[in-house]
């Protein structure tokens, strides 16, 4: 029984569990499965919509390393409760899509996008929290085995996707405040749609009442303890003032209430027209932040535009002039997104638009052409009306006037133009210029993972064992590593 990931994992010697005698593996890689008959796809929103059939388990011991992965039948955990997860909050966790690809000749493939760059986050956040670092090319084998499995819950293409959840967190047993001796590892999944359903514009509040993250913390890693404390602010925003409109809260930095960093749990972006920069008689620019303008491009960008311009893009001409902004995660207060990061790329090598990671003031906030948030829940959801609440030195509470941006009520042109561009890319009707998307099956394959033979099976034979899916993985048991 192959039980590991192979090289770079800390494949153990294999070993044979009573429990398994049923759940005999293959080393042969399944088919992906059609999509589950008669469900309602277009009624998913962003949340756990189906009772998914597999989730990979790996636990990391002292003295021992990592134990040999594998997927079990998606099932609760037993943990103990003086579990330093439960007790002092030891957790990271990720977010990563997979999709649904049609090929030429009617062939489907499943992609997973950017992984690499979510296991190079989860190893910041593991250097952060003192959590054992994980091999990132075992990560991203055991997130395509984790898609296969359940490969029946990825919707039809342009349906949605899978989104798969990896969270890594202290499982052991300790009263005294240090990190855990014992670190699991789970992958699990859900189908989904996007968090805002319709690219409708939402409503966002700033407040200085409460703060996400300040210089030294965490807000730089995935921390799990970083999402709890912002439910009082969601809450403000949806609850206090839903009349209006407002469905979330646009940060504001701790140290000074001036620049906007996160919205909810969102990266923020704003589409900016700066007005020319002056110049003196001889023409030079007299504003030395505008210098690196003239900057000539590295090899690096020259390739990245080249590749760019293979994507065909209509209308890029009215978008001139635009600048696309992004607050800075050099106070790492801010979630280096990958979304993010590949909608700088968008705009920068596809549009051709100035793109840039900076401090963002809120006045420059309020006077944005266009603005939106980004995240692998969110995608691209733009943004049509902002409001600051201020609070005094008593506690009392005053609003300013709500600000409507230009494109209020219907998204603005620039941000579906990049929604349009990364979800073409990610669902296959673009070309993947940038080398984005990586195959799950052919990761599967590569990275040794063994199917039960029974899910083989039941994968060829369509839906004629369409109950007997979950019961393909053995459960999950501590005591039985």
């Amino acid at each position: 029984l192959g039980l590991g990931l192979g090289a770079g994992v800390g494949l153990a010697a294999t070993v044979t569990r009573p429990h398994e005698s049923q759940h005999h593996l293959t080393a042969s890689q399944p088919a992906l499965s059609p999509p589950a008959p008669h469900v309602r796809w277009d009624s998913f929103g962003f949340g756990l919509n189906a009772d998914t059939d597999a989730m990979w388990v790996q636990v990391w011991r002292e003295g021992e390393g990592w134990l040999p992965g594998r997927l079990y039948q998606r099932s609760r955990l037993a943990l103990d409760p003086a579990a330093t997860v439960i007790n002092y909050g030891q957790a990271l966790f990720e977010g990563l899509k997979a999709y649904r690809r049609n090929l030429d000749g009617g062939k489907e493939t499943l992609a997973l996008f950017r992984p690499e760059l979510n296991a190079q986050r989860m190893n910041e956040g593991c250097r952060r929290l003192l959590l054992p670092e994980i091999d990132e090319e075992g990560f991203v084998t055991a997130c395509a085995a984790t898609a296969m499995a359940n490969g029946r819950w990825v919707p039809p293409q342009g349906k949605g996707a899978l989104y798969l959840r990896p969270v890594l967190f202290g499982s052991g047993a300790k009263l005294g405040v240090g990190p855990s001796r014992e670190v699991t590892l789970v992958i699990y999944a859900s189908p989904v749609n996007t968090y805002f359903k319709n690219p409708r514009p939402i409503g966002l509040l700033m407040q200085d009442r409460y703060y996400r993250a300040t210089p030294g913390g965490v807000g730089g890693v995935k921390y799990a303890g970083n999402y709890a404390p912002t439910f009082a602010a969601s809450r403000l925003a949806r609850a206090g003032l839903r009349e209006a409109g407002y469905d979330e809260i646009l940060y504001l930095d701790a140290r000074k209430d001036t620049y906007v960093e996160e919205a909810g749990a969102a990266n923020f972006f704003a589409v900016l027209r700066p007005e020319r920069p002056k110049r003196g008689l001889l023409g030079f620019n007299l504003y030395s932040n505008h210098a690196k303008d003239a900057e000539p491009p590295s090899p690096e960008e020259e390739m990245m535009r080249a590749r760019g311009s293979a994507i065909p893009v209509e209308g890029a001409e009215e978008f001139a002039g635009l600048e696309v902004c992004t607050p800075t995660t050099d106070r790492k207060t801010i979630l280096d997104g990958v979304t993010r990061r590949s909608l700088l790329d968008i705009a920068k090598y596809v549009l051709g638009v100035k793109a840039e990671a900076r401090d963002i003031t809120y006045e420059e906030v309020m006077e944005a052409e266009e603005a939106f948030c980004s995240g692998t829940g969110a995608v691209v959801t733009p943004v049509g009306r902002l409001r600051r609440m201020r609070t005094d030195a008593d506690g009392n509470e005053s609003l300013d006037p709500e600000v409507q941006l230009k494109h209020c009520t219907t998204p603005g042109p620039l941000t579906m133009k990049m929604r349009e561009i990364l979800m073409g890319i990610q669902e296959g009707r673009l070309p993947d210029v940038f080398d984005w998307v990586v195959d799950a099956k052919q990761v599967a394959r590569a990275g040794g993972v063994a199917f039960p033979t029974s899910f083989c099976r039941a994968t060829h034979r369509g839906y004629a064992y369409y109950g007997g899916y979950k019961s393909c993985w053995p459960r999950f048991s501590y005591r039985e590593l």
